[in-house]
C-alpha cells in the first residue's frame, strides 16, 4: 500500500513507479545561435494514476544540431508538482536543434524538445543610422537626387535585410522607394524628383524605427535661354570717347530674366544710315558672358553722327537670334 505524504496527492517514488514523462513547456522556441532561450524547458513525471512524482532525477542531454550548446542544470530533480526544468543555451549552428530528457534509471521513453537557431535580427539605431541626398540641389522636373540610407545598429554595425520607407515633405514630389531591403553593408537607396522649386526634407523609417537624421534637397527652376537683350544701352557720347556706363548684353528667357550662362560669346557691330554697317566701332567688340551677362567696357566710335545703333549676336548660339540697341548720337 502506498504511503501518502502530507495529506496531498504526492506519492513517494519508492511505492509507485513513474509511468509517464511528458514535455510540458518550452518546446518550439527560437533564438540566435549561442543565446539562451527565453523560456525554460519543463517536463512532468507522473505515476499510473496520473499523480505527480517528486524527487526523481531527470537528465537533459544535447541532441541533433545542438553541438556547442548547454543545459543548466544537465540533471534536475522533480518538485512536488512532478516537474523538472532546465535553461537551454542554443548551439553554434543555425537551424533546428534538439534536447532530450529522460528519468534517470526509470526506463521510460525519452521526450524531446526542439528549438530553432535563427540569424540575429538586430534592430536599427535611430541615432546611428543616416540619411543623405546626392546631389543636394536638383533641377525641377528633369533632375533627381539619390537618397541613400545607411542602417546601423546600436553597436554601429550594418543591419542587413531591413525594410526602408522614404517620405518627402512638400507637394509635387516623385519619390522612388528602395527596390529591396538593405544589403550586407546596411545600405538601401531610392530617388527623389520634384516638379516645383523649393526645399524638400526627406526622412526614413526602418523596420518601424524613425531615423533621426534627415536629408534636404533644394529643387531649383533654371530659366531657359531664349534670346539676347541689352541690359545697358549705349549712351550719347563724344567722338573717340569711351561709352559710359559700359554697354551690357545678356542672355534672357521669355520673361526677360537673365539666364546665368557662362562663356557665351556676344559680338557687337555698329549700325547707321538705315541698317548699313559701319567700321567705326572701336574697343573690344566680342565678350564672353559671366552669369549670363557680357560687359563691353571700352567701346568708342571715331566718327560723329546721329542715330547709331549696336547690333548684338551670339555666333555660337544662333538660336538666340540677334538684337539691336536703341539709337544713340556721337558728337564731333
Amino acid at each position: 500500500m502506498g504511503v501518502a505524504c502530507g495529506g496531498g496527492d504526492l506519492v513517494l517514488p519508492e511505492e509507485q513507479p513513474p509511468v509517464s514523462l511528458e514535455a510540458l513547456h518550452g518546446d518550439g522556441q527560437s533564438a540566435p545561435p549561442g543565446e539562451e532561450l527565453a523560456q525554460p524547458i519543463v517536463v512532468k513525471v507522473t505515476d499510473a494514476e496520473g499523480r505527480p512524482l517528486a524527487d526523481l532525477h531527470v537528465a537533459f542531454s544535447l541532441g541533433a544540431g545542438a553541438a556547442g550548446g548547454a543545459t543548466n542544470p544537465d540533471t534536475a530533480r522533480t518538485n512536488q508538482s512532478g516537474e523538472a526544468s532546465a535553461r537551454w543555451v542554443l548551439g553554434s549552428g543555425l537551424g533546428e536543434q534538439r534536447v532530450d530528457a529522460e528519468v534517470v534509471g526509470a526506463g521510460l521513453a525519452v521526450v524531446s524538445f526542439t528549438a530553432t537557431a535563427v540569424e540575429d535580427a538586430r534592430q536599427p539605431s535611430a541615432e546611428r543610422s543616416s540619411v543623405t541626398a546626392s546631389p543636394a540641389t536638383i533641377e525641377a522636373v528633369t533632375g533627381f537626387s539619390v537618397i541613400r540610407v545607411v542602417v546601423l545598429d546600436d553597436r554601429g554595425d550594418p543591419v542587413s535585410g531591413a525594410t526602408v520607407t522614404l517620405a518627402a515633405a512638400g507637394v509635387g514630389n516623385a519619390l522612388t522607394q528602395p527596390s529591396e531591403p538593405t544589403g550586407d553593408d546596411g545600405v538601401a537607396a531610392g530617388t527623389l524628383q520634384a516638379i516645383t522649386p523649393g526645399t524638400r526634407v526627406v526622412s526614413a523609417v526602418v523596420n518601424g524605427v524613425t531615423i533621426l537624421e534627415t536629408a534636404s534637397v533644394e529643387v531649383v527652376l533654371t530659366p531657359v535661354a531664349q534670346r539676347l537683350a541689352f541690359l545697358v544701352q549705349p549712351s550719347d557720347t563724344e567722338e573717340d570717347e569711351t561709352m559710359s556706363p559700359a554697354v551690357a548684353v545678356a542672355v534672357v528667357d521669355d520673361d526677360g530674366d537673365v539666364v546665368p550662362l557662362d562663356g557665351v560669346e556676344i559680338r557687337l557691330e555698329l549700325i547707321r544710315e538705315k541698317d548699313h554697317g559701319s567700321n567705326e566701332l572701336e574697343g573690344t567688340t566680342a565678350q564672353l558672358t559671366d552669369d549670363g551677362v557680357a560687359v563691353f567696357s571700352d567701346l568708342r566710335v571715331d566718327r560723329g553722327d546721329r542715330d547709331y545703333r549696336l547690333h548684338a549676336t551670339a555666333p555660337g548660339r544662333p538660336e538666340l537670334g540677334s538684337v539691336d540697341s536703341e539709337t544713340f548720337d556721337i558728337e564731333d
